[in-house]
């Protein structure tokens, strides 16, 4: 297994880039980090429909959202 590398290491790194590579790494991290945060998103609401299909959950207004949220 590889030694983790440290982050100020890693910025110290990209601080040695041109300019266009430094823009490129942050386009690539930017996609990256989207394409988890769908991920993670697509993983809560298959979770939720297992949930609502094996009734742990039930189907509710805005309304009653918001009327449970103030009482």
């Amino acid at each position: 297994m590889s030694q983790p590398v440290r982050f100020a290491d890693v910025l110290e790194s990209v601080d040695r880039l041109p300019p266009e590579d430094q823009e490129a790494l942050a386009d690539i991290l930017r996609r990256r980090l989207a394409q988890r945060a769908r991920a993670r998103i697509a993983d809560d609401v298959l979770e939720s429909r297992k949930d609502f299909a094996a009734g742990r959950c039930r189907a509710t207004t805005p309304e009653e959202l918001v009327r449970e949220a103030l009482s």
